[in-house]
């Protein structure tokens, strides 16, 4: 539950931060620009789940949860970090809109002597510091939408820096933020670079939480579409990686292959216990981008029980998300994003598996 860990300790009280800071606002010329308001989104449910105590202190454990308003800084004389996926200033201090401050702990202090790659035009980071495949679906890729608003239209076109690297899903959805406003760019990590205009969209969602706004859910259903017809199975059992916690269940594996599930591993896009619908392959196969997209876009119900498998719920579109206890506490992230996608949400423990695996009469 390494994610789990690492959300926990972002929502955990202020602590003295590692790097140095200056706000935005404090940076001869820069520009705030105005999107839009935020929204309420109700979460029932979420005051019941067996929440750690830092969560229900930092007021995103309740019954409702506000969503942050729209808003875009606009920069020069900066540089974007890549794999930090922060602005430093020249000096080496974190840039304030570019990192929540509950994450500048997570960052070095000043860098010195990196080589500076100046470059004309506009460039905007991509991701945030130490994300995950929960934070880049649920955090990452909203705020990175915000550079097709109108309101931007000026400033196109935008060179979004990425360093690859994500896992399937996102990476596919990465791909269909190009238009002619944003070029996605894949650069090394590590990389210092001066654009002559630095944008820098503001987070649209909680640290710490999983609601998204309406606006992000109404642009993953026109992309989904996109994937196709899916590789065929409506129930999904996922895991991310070799360390999510679904794998210390023994014999999991055979009670999903019983009941009908496909067990999908996020990060790489294997499946065992199915036939791919075109013939490329059978149990074990690892499916394409847009397979993985269309069998969450296409599933009835998806389990899980670490928050970056789970994360993947965003691209339902009616599935029944069951969210695994294994862990004493849980965050109640995967809650407020099922809430937040209009989607069903049960919580069993582990030892209630069969109940969940069985199939109806």
């Amino acid at each position: 539950m390494q994610r789990v860990a690492e959300a926990l300790r972002n929502v955990r009280g202020a602590v003295a931060p590692r790097a140095d800071f200056v706000p935005a606002s404090r940076l001869a010329g820069s520009e705030l620009i105005r999107l839009g308001g935020g929204e309420m989104v109700p979460t029932p449910g979420v005051p019941e789940l067996p929440l750690s105590p830092p969560y229900r202190s930092n007021g995103i454990g309740g019954d409702s949860l506000a969503l942050p308003p729209a808003n875009v800084r606009v920069m020069s004389g900066v540089h974007i970090v890549t794999g930090e996926n922060v602005v430093r200033t020249p000096a080496g201090a974190v840039v304030g809109d570019s990192v929540s401050a509950d994450r500048l702990r997570s960052l070095p202090r000043r860098r010195r002597g990196d080589t500076v790659q100046a470059r004309a035009g506009r460039a905007a980071p991509y991701g945030a510091p130490g994300a995950g495949a929960f934070e880049g679906l649920v955090e990452s890729l909203p705020r990175a939408l915000l550079l097709q608003h109108p309101a931007l239209r000026s400033l196109a076109p935008i060179s979004l820096l990425h360093t690859g690297g994500a896992p399937p899903a996102e990476a596919w959805l990465i791909r269909r933020l190009e238009r002619r406003a944003v070029h996605v760019e894949q650069v090394e990590s590590g990389s210092v670079i001066r654009p002559d205009t630095t944008v820098v969209p503001a987070m649209v969602t909680r640290v710490g939480a999983g609601a998204i706004p309406r606006w992000y859910r109404r642009w993953i259903d026109q992309k989904v579409v996109a994937a196709g017809d899916g590789p065929g199975p409506r129930r999904l059992l996922l895991v991310h990686g070799s360390d999510d916690p679904m794998h210390s269940l023994d014999g999991l594996r055979d009670r999903a292959d019983e009941w009908g599930f496909v067990v999908l591993d996020t990060s790489t896009g294997h499946a065992s216990g199915v036939e791919l619908s075109d013939d490329s392959g059978t149990s074990g196969a690892i499916w394409s981008d847009a397979d993985v997209v269309a069998a969450l876009r296409d599933a009835d119900m998806v389990v899980g029980a670490s928050d970056d498998a789970l994360g993947h719920a965003v691209m339902c579109r009616r599935a029944e998300i069951v969210q695994v206890g294994i862990t004493d506490t849980i965050t109640p992230r995967v809650l407020q994003l099922a809430e937040s996608r209009a989607l069903p949400h049960r919580f069993v423990r582990s030892f209630h598996l069969d109940v969940v695996f069985a199939r109806p009469d």
